[in-house]
């Protein structure tokens, strides 16, 4: 488990893979469904195994054995291409708006920084977004 159980029981959507919380966690999965049966939360459960987590869940997802990254890169996509997440909470309470610099790109299937004529990218936008570094110690009084 990843989230602490104050974290399972606040939140709108619980999404558990490859996991069985319902058998490997009996206590704390009452949080699980306190979320559910009174905040309305949705449990999503992908596994290859129908377990009891599964049998309660509101979405069972059955993937084939060893496809979890196909899994997680589609969710990934549809989540970014669909803006099915929370922007000011991520923004807010996250560090992924300080990591990639903004003109950073992708489009039609090339990076930013592409130059068709050279068939060479400039790299300079392919960095982490950061502070300037404090002036060494001679810098600060010239």
């Amino acid at each position: 488990m990843t989230n602490h159980w104050r974290d399972i029981k606040n939140t709108d959507l619980i999404l558990i893979n490859g996991a069985n919380p319902a058998e490997a966690h009996p206590v704390g999965f009452q949080w699980f469904m306190r979320a559910k049966l009174d905040r309305g939360a949705k449990i999503v459960h992908a596994d290859p195994r129908f377990t009891r987590t599964s049998a309660v869940a509101d979405m069972y997802l059955r993937m084939r054995v060893g496809t979890d990254v196909a899994y997680f890169g589609g969710l990934i996509n549809h989540v970014l291409q669909n803006n099915l997440f929370h922007d000011a909470y991520v923004r807010n309470y996250t560090n992924a708006s300080f990591i990639v610099k903004e003109g950073y790109a992708f489009k039609d299937g090339l990076f930013s920084g592409y130059n068709a004529d050279k068939r060479s990218y400039d790299i300079s936008t392919w960095a982490y977004e950061s502070i300037p570094p404090p002036p060494s110690p001679g810098e600060a009084n010239a």
